[in-house]
This record gives structure tokens, C-alpha cells and sequence, in this order.
């Protein structure tokens, strides 16, 4: 007890250490300034960010197009028509994937015409966003500057941040690089081939194959599907694949995902190219291959060997195959989008 007073009575003679007024003051504003710092942005102020990405995105695509005129009037080349398409939906997935397949292009007419190619732009981490976009677009203005450099065009500045407050829909930008890669493709010497397109198709049917692995009793190999049209036209292929597109962007909503809408006008279906074939295979390859990354059971990149001359025919039914493939996920990703995903989308996956 003795021991427990001295303590108390020592306690009481110590005083308090003594703080300077201002401390109070500085710590407080401390505070505030780091609650600032990570306060994250309001609607209003991301939406204006995006803007101005968007704006940057749709800038940089204009400049490549200019540069690809500019490019075929130095090589006398003529004027492809223009194949009449509305997009009334797209994300910047569907921009991002686009924009691989024009740099595809570039790079092969850069090769074509000084030698030189340049690396594959890397691939984001996550779900590539109009950032990634805007690296490939600067990787393909790069290129076309170089290319009009060497036949004496001038070259385009690329658009810098901020420069553009406004731009184009999302479906706007994705025509926009959608047509520059038809330019692009009309000036290259290397013409696509029946067999390129046999490929890529190939290519998601692989894709959608694995994909249907995730869903049981369903059956993975469907058969090979025989065409009762005996003689299909360029025509027929590519709106069988604008059909796959329309498959798998039946499955976007229940997935999270902003579905692509494109349609065709009746009359632009009479110039569709085996070109025009390449790229909306490319495209449809790579959303059945993005498709399949959304599974924690996803396998690596589905590689196909070059299958060798194709008939129009053998590509038409290689196509009626992923249609009927994509049909079969679309009904099991209408039902059950949780076992393709496994967990529920993510904040952001959204776009």
C-alpha cells in the first residue's frame, strides 16, 4: 500500500509534457491532406478523365488514317470502296482488339516496303482499357511515319494529352481503325489468302472448344457441320461471322461485358474481300480467345497450323462449326455465367 501512495503522489507532482500550440495544427492539416490525397475520384472528374482519353484515342486514330491517304496517293495505289457498317455498341476491348489487328497490317507493309518491323505491343495485365489502346495506336503512327518519311509524305504529329477535349463513340473509334485496316490492307503486296481465314477460324474454334470443356454434358467437339449451299460467297462467310460476333455478344451482359453490335448494309456485301474475311475472323479469334481467359481454367493461346489452299466452301463450313459452338456456350453462359467466371465480375471489368 505504501508503494501504491508513493506512486500516486508521484503522479500527481508530475506534470504533463507541454506541446506547442501549433502542433495540434500541423497534425490536423496532415490529416487532410493525406484524406485528399486518396480520396478517389468523383463520377464527374472520371468521366472527364476517360474523356480525355477517348478524345486522345479517336485523335490518334484520325492522324493514321490521314497518314494512310497520304501513303497511298505516294504509291498511286487506288481507293478501296468503303464497306458500309454501323457499330451501335463497343468497349474499349473491342477498340484494343482492333487496333491489333491494323498494327498487324502496318507492320506488314512497313516490312514490305523498308524491312524493318516492330515489336508486338506488350499485353496489359488486366482487361486491356483505352491506355493500351492509345500504346498500339502510337506504335502504328510511328510506323506510318516512318513509311511516309521514305516516300516523302510528311509526317503526323502524334496528339498529345489534353490536346483534344472532344471525341468520337466508342463504336466510332472502332470504325474509324475498322476502316484504316481495309486501307491498309489495299496497299500491301502480300494479299490475304482463303487459308489465312481458314486459320483464324480454326483458331476459335479451338478457343471455343476449351470453353465448353468448363460446362458439363456438353458436348466440347461439335461436328464438323456440312453446308447445303453448294457454291457460298464471300458474302455469306463474313455475315456468318458477324453472326459469332452477335453470339458472343449475347454472352457479354450475363458476364459483365458491353456487347459489340455491327450490322451490314445489304448493298456493301457485294465488295466484301477475302481482306474483309481476314480481319473479321482476326476479331472473332481473338473474343473467343478473351472468352476463354475469363476462366481460372484457362488453357495458353490455342496455336493452329496452317492448314494449307482452302476452297470457299471448307471455309464456309469451318465457320458454320464456331457458329454452331458459340450457340451451344451461349445458351450455357445464359444459364450458368457463374462457371465460366467462377466469381463474380470484378469492379471495373465493365468497359
Amino acid at each position: 500500500m505504501d508503494a501504491a501512495k508513493k506512486s500516486m503522489a508521484l503522479f500527481r507532482k508530475t506534470k504533463p509534457p507541454t506541446r506547442p500550440a501549433f502542433k495540434p495544427l500541423i497534425t490536423i492539416q496532415v490529416l487532410l491532406l493525406s484524406f485528399c490525397i486518396t480520396l478517389p475520384l468523383s463520377p464527374a472528374q472520371a468521366a472527364e478523365a476517360l474523356a480525355g482519353e477517348s478524345g486522345r484515342v479517336h485523335s490518334q486514330a484520325l492522324a493514321i488514317s490521314g497518314q494512310l491517304e497520304l501513303i497511298r496517293a505516294k504509291l498511286g495505289k487506288p481507293k478501296p470502296p468503303v464497306v458500309d457498317i454501323l457499330v451501335t455498341k463497343a468497349s474499349s476491348l473491342d477498340i484494343y482488339f482492333q487496333s491489333l489487328i491494323l498494327f498487324d497490317k502496318i507492320n506488314t507493309l512497313s516490312f514490305e516496303r523498308t524491312r524493318t518491323i516492330y515489336p508486338d505491343p506488350s499485353a496489359p495485365k488486366a482487361d486491356p482499357s483505352l491506355i493500351d489502346v492509345l500504346r498500339v495506336l502510337d506504335a502504328i503512327l510511328e510506323l506510318t511515319n516512318k513509311l511516309a518519311k521514305e516516300l516523302g509524305a510528311a509526317p503526323a504529329a502524334s496528339i498529345q494529352p489534353g490536346a483534344i477535349k472532344q471525341s468520337g463513340t466508342e463504336g466510332d473509334i472502332f470504325l474509324l481503325l475498322a476502316n484504316s485496316s481495309r486501307q491498309a490492307g489495299a496497299l500491301l503486296e502480300t494479299k490475304a489468302e482463303l487459308a489465312d481465314v481458314f486459320l483464324k477460324v480454326t483458331g476459335a474454334v479451338g478457343y471455343a472448344a476449351r470453353t465448353l470443356e468448363i460446362y458439363p454434358d456438353v458436348l466440347r467437339l461439335i461436328p464438323s457441320v456440312r453446308s447445303a449451299v453448294t457454291n457460298p460467297k464471300p458474302a455469306d462467310v463474313y455475315m456468318k461471322l458477324v453472326n459469332c460476333l452477335d453470339l458472343m455478344g449475347d454472352m457479354a451482359p450475363p458476364l459483365g461485358l458491353i456487347p459489340l453490335r455491327i450490322s451490314v448494309e445489304q448493298a456493301s456485301l457485294e465488295i466484301i474481300s477475302t481482306g474483309d474475311l481476314l480481319d473479321m475472323a482476326s476479331l472473332v479469334r481473338l473474343k473467343t480467345g478473351f472468352l476463354h481467359s475469363l476462366s481460372k481454367e484457362a488453357k495458353p493461346e490455342f496455336q493452329a497450323h496452317h492448314p494449307g489452299p482452302r476452297s470457299l466452301r471448307e471455309l464456309f463450313e469451318r465457320v458454320l462449326t464456331l457458329e454452331t459452338q458459340l450457340a451451344e456456350l451461349e445458351k450455357q453462359v445464359d444459364a450458368h455465367p457463374e462457371r465460366l467466371l467462377k466469381t463474380a465480375p470484378p469492379p471495373g471489368r465493365k468497359r
